[in-house]
């Protein structure tokens, strides 16, 4: 008799919930793993552990950067004559002050920043060609060896009567203003855009100025003495002593040109006539015209 009551309250909660249907708890989400649970903290307590560790290093360098036993205390600057020492000095100390990333002092010895120094400072001071810096650890020092650039030229933007004029060195960089120009200089105009307000650290013609220079120097070598070398676009007039013009096309090559020119003067016998010159053309290939002051025509073919 008790068994057939179980047996009908359990056939009868059966088909309150639908026969054969499963039942389920309701009441919340089940609880965490503890497993789980342990790995993610310990994975924490790992990461915390390594960050603590690296801010401690970073902190450790930080401090030892600092320390006045590997700090620079001397700058020796080796080369300089137009540059004043005092100056360079001045510069490396201003680009130095400011540690790096806030953690790291750059006037540290052995962390001093030369290279991104030799740029600022071959920058700052265009008259420097070379510049090397070195360290010293056991001296807490640093040695700069600087090479000034040799002036070459005077370059005007205005043929030198009321324009600005800078020097300029073999290679046609444009590195140092003056206030006048000088007769005893080599006068160089034009080659630079014209567009351009500040000519420092400029170079002049590039494609052209090394075939100019040495064009200049066999020119000499045949006795011309050359006063100022004017680039015209594509063109170029060269001003000889005592006062004639030589024309030439920067597109031609200018070695020829000089050669020819040899062979003109002393083919034609006008070496002993420039002192009446007034241009020599030689444009145009094959074909070189030239024009004495006295001469009544216009000019005259070779």
């Amino acid at each position: 008799m008790w068994r057939n009551r179980r047996t009908t309250r359990t056939n009868s909660r059966s088909a309150r919930t639908g026969g054969g249907a499963t039942f389920t708890r309701s009441g919340g989400p089940l609880p965490k793993s503890k497993v789980a649970s342990r790995r993610r903290k310990l994975r924490a307590l790992i990461a915390a552990t390594i960050l603590v560790v690296f801010v401690s290093i970073v902190g450790f360098f930080s401090w030892v950067s600092f320390l006045s036993a590997l700090t620079v205390t001397r700058i020796d600057v080796q080369g300089v004559e137009d540059i004043h020492e005092q100056a360079v000095q001045l510069a490396l100390l201003r680009n130095t002050e400011k540690p790096l990333a806030w953690l790291f002092s750059r006037q540290n010895v052995l962390l001093y920043p030369r290279a991104e120094l030799e740029r600022s400072i071959a920058y700052a001071f265009p008259k420097i060609d070379t510049i090397r810096i070195e360290s010293q650890p056991t001296r807490q020092a640093v040695q700069v060896t600087i090479r000034e650039r040799n002036t070459y030229a005077q370059w005007c933007d205005s043929e030198g009567v009321s324009g600005t004029c800078y020097l300029l060195d073999r290679g046609g960089f444009i590195f140092e203003e003056i206030p006048t120009t000088s007769t005893s200089t080599l006068l160089i105009t034009g080659g630079v855009s014209e567009s351009r307000t500040n000519f420092l650290r400029t170079r002049v013609a590039p494609e052209h100025f090394a075939d100019v220079t040495t064009f200049i120097s066999e020119l000499e070598s045949l006795g011309l003495t050359v006063r100022s070398f004017a680039f015209q676009h594509d063109e170029a007039r060269v001003y000889i002593e005592p006062g004639w013009e030589l024309k030439v096309a920067l597109e031609d090559d200018l070695g020829i040109i000089a050669f020819n020119l040899a062979a003109v003067l002393d083919t034609h016998h006008l070496r002993a006539a420039l002192d009446d010159m007034l241009y020599i053309d030689m444009r145009f290939g094959e074909r070189v015209y030239h024009k004495l002051k006295s001469s009544i025509a216009d000019n005259e073919a070779l």
